[in-house]
This record gives C-alpha cells, sequence and structure tokens, in this order.
C-alpha cells in the first residue's frame, strides 16, 4: 500500500510538472520570437546589414545612449552602415521579458566587445521595448545604461 501511494503521489507531481511546462511553453512563444529577433540584430549590426536592423526597427524608433544622446531610426542605420569592420562583438546576458497585451519590454545585459586598438568590454544595462503590429514585433526603443556592477 505505501508503494502505491507513493507511485500515486509521484504520477499526480509528474502531472502537475508537465501541466505546467506546457503552459510556460504556450507563454514563451513571444519570447522565443523577441530573443531570435534580438539576437539576429545584433549579427546584423556586427555584420553592418543596416537593411535587416530597419526591418525591425518601428519608424518612429530611438535609442538612447548612456550618456543621454538620442539616435532616430535613420541615424541608428547610418551609425550601422559606418560602423568599423571587424572590431565588435555584442551579446546580451540576463535577459528577461515581461508582456503587456501587445507590447513587450526586454531587460537585461548588453555587452560590446571592442577589440581595437585596445580590447575593452563595456557592460551596460538594457530596455528594448517592442510592439506588436498586424502580427509582428517591433523595436520601438532602446535605452542603453552604465552598469554599476548592482542588479
Amino acid at each position: 500500500m505505501v508503494k502505491f501511494t507513493k507511485l500515486c503521489i509521484i504520477c499526480i507531481l509528474c502531472a502537475f510538472a508537465v501541466s505546467a511546462q506546457g503552459r510556460q511553453t504556450a507563454l514563451s512563444k513571444d519570447e522565443t520570437a523577441l530573443r531570435a529577433l534580438e539576437k539576429t540584430r545584433l549579427a546584423a549590426f556586427q555584420e553592418k546589414d543596416a537593411a535587416t536592423v530597419g526591418q525591425q526597427l518601428a519608424d518612429d524608433y530611438s535609442l538612447t545612449f548612456e550618456n543621454g544622446m538620442v539616435f532616430n531610426k535613420a541615424e541608428t542605420l547610418e551609425m550601422v552602415r559606418r560602423r568599423p569592420e571587424g572590431r565588435h562583438l555584442e551579446w546580451t546576458e540576463d535577459t528577461k521579458a515581461r508582456f503587456y497585451g501587445d507590447t513587450a519590454i526586454l531587460t537585461g545585459r548588453y555587452l560590446h566587445d571592442i577589440r581595437q586598438p585596445k580590447r575593452k568590454i563595456y557592460a551596460l544595462l538594457y530596455t528594448d521595448t517592442y510592439i506588436k503590429h498586424k502580427g509582428h514585433w517591433y523595436l520601438a526603443s532602446t535605452h542603453w545604461s552604465l552598469s554599476t556592477g548592482r542588479q
């Protein structure tokens, strides 16, 4: 009888785990799509592919740098085109997503590895605000802040 009770408890726990995993997968579909967009955009930045970056940005996109300078979409795309060749690697870490209907906010750490003339890695905190329009996600704004090392 004890073995049967333990077996029943294990089966119930497994059923709850599978049920929760199914709900989590359904909820993370948009998050998975946004993370893929972020990865594609960062790769396009490195390749100086302004066309790919531009497809992801809303028409009224704004990029706020850590020093307070603000670029619009056209200025951001020009920055992509003028990047020095092969000097930068960029990636994000600790990304968290929050959804509010057709708006999503991604926060995390943005790392920028500058390799020339002297290697230096900049760590910034980032906030990306996405809007979903006609089934597609567009990046409406990016904000970078200096990281104090505390999170």
